[in-house]
């Protein structure tokens, strides 16, 4: 007997419709696997299958099983929303991928010290490639992607062009100002919106790591460089043209050394990766680069040590420059250099300590990053699906620039 609609057997293969659907949510599977994920028999499945597919709910598409060329089923129409992201650092290229789900598939590759422009492109590009593979996504899967980067990324009416890297980058892989947005875009066939690495992090900090649940915090990043980001109300605060935020630019000492940005005595010059090599070049070992100063630190080196708290000093001085006129209570370090913890972090919080006073009866937290070195490219999948969702790069509480009164 044929049960009317609405009935039992309809309802349980309603029921059985959401199992299947939510099994593809997480990517594409065989009827075989699916059967086995929805705990179906393989004929329940097949039949399943078909309805879905005259819905256009999935899509049956070419898959690799135990080395040999399948089909598989996955998710069709608006419910396969991948996004993208990339992270370009100075020594690696990270991809990323983030299911209509929010799980969150990634890969890296590295690239070599003074990486040339068309090299690391080439680098992204790959990555990209690969990774479709493995999940067994086309670029139709695909409804947004976003990049970060380690350098200046001035808003639209300052620049000729969205995603030109102004600054920043050239000093450590000799690009100089690179259409990055649109040089990308054609090498992964595929539109890609630029951002600072900082703000990325900041707002990944922000939605999913230290800072949850703050809605005013300072980051700073503390890589090769030193970068940083504001977060007001719950917002990255981009300023006039873009860049604000860039906390290795403020003045710690008039009359240091000369800083790449054209100034003098910037924090970068003494808390840069280059900076901190060369004071510890007698010391035995000699590291040759940020890891090895953070691995010496650790493992109790004295003189390593003590270049890390003098860092986290150094940091803390520009902390107390900005949190005390804003009124901030929060900042969160993250960056390779922040793998030393505690070590770094208390000469942070050393500095605020001292600076206790009628307008600041309280000293700061100072927090290590929640998301360690995959901070850049979570802010960017997140990033990439808030554009997705509402048609925009920045809706009003994520990247959306504050306009000047």
């Amino acid at each position: 007997m044929t049960a009317h609609r609405g009935g039992p057997q309809a309802a349980m293969r309603a029921a059985n419709l959401r199992r299947l659907l939510a099994c593809l949510e997480r990517g594409p599977l065989s009827q075989v696997e699916l059967a086995q994920a929805a705990g179906l028999s393989e004929a329940t499945v097949s039949n399943l299958v078909r309805l879905l597919l005259a819905e256009r709910r999935v899509i049956l598409a070419r898959g690799v099983r135990n080395g040999r060329r399948t089909k598989v089923v996955r998710l069709g129409g608006h419910r396969s929303a991948w996004v993208l992201g990339l992270d370009l650092g100075r020594s690696s290229i990270r991809v990323g991928v983030m299911s209509p789900t929010d799980e969150v598939w990634q890969i890296e590759g590295p690239i070599p010290p003074s990486c040339p422009y068309s090299d690391a492109l080439a680098v992204a590009g790959r990555l990209f490639e690969r990774l479709l593979v493995e999940r067994e996504l086309t670029r139709a899967d695909l409804v947004s992607a976003v990049v970060s980067v380690p350098g200046l990324v001035r808003s639209a009416q300052h620049r000729a062009a969205h995603g030109l890297i102004s600054q920043g980058f050239h000093q450590f892989a000799g690009w100089g100002s690179v259409p990055l947005s649109h040089d990308l875009s054609e090498v992964l066939d595929f539109p890609v919106r630029v951002e600072n690495d900082a703000n990325l992090a900041a707002l990944a900090e922000h939605r999913l790591g230290a800072a949850r649940g703050s809605g005013d915090f300072m980051y700073v990043l503390a890589e090769a460089g030193i970068g940083g980001a504001l977060v007001l109300d719950g917002r990255v605060y981009r300023g006039a043209t873009g860049v604000a935020g860039e906390f290795g630019h403020t003045l710690v000492d008039p009359d240091g050394v000369a800083c790449w940005c054209g100034s003098h005595g910037c924090l970068e010059t003494l808390v840069n990766e280059e900076a901190l090599v060369a004071r510890l070049r007698a010391a035995n070992p000699a590291p040759t680069d940020l890891a090895d100063v953070v691995r010496g630190a650790l493992s109790g080196e004295a003189a390593h040590r003590a270049a890390v708290h003098a860092a986290g000093r150094a940091i803390g001085t520009v902390v107390v420059g900005v949190t005390t006129p804003l009124d901030l209570d929060l900042v969160v370090v993250g960056g390779r250099l922040a793998g030393a913890g505690n070590l770094l972090l208390d000469g942070v919080r050393a500095r605020l300590t001292e600076f206790v006073n009628v307008m600041r009866p309280y000293t700061i937290e100072v927090a290590r990053s929640g998301l360690g070195p995959d901070g850049p490219l979570r802010g960017a999948l997140s990033v990439a699906r808030e554009r997705h969702v509402s048609g925009a790069l920045a809706g009003p509480n994520d990247l959306a620039p504050t306009r000047r009164r």
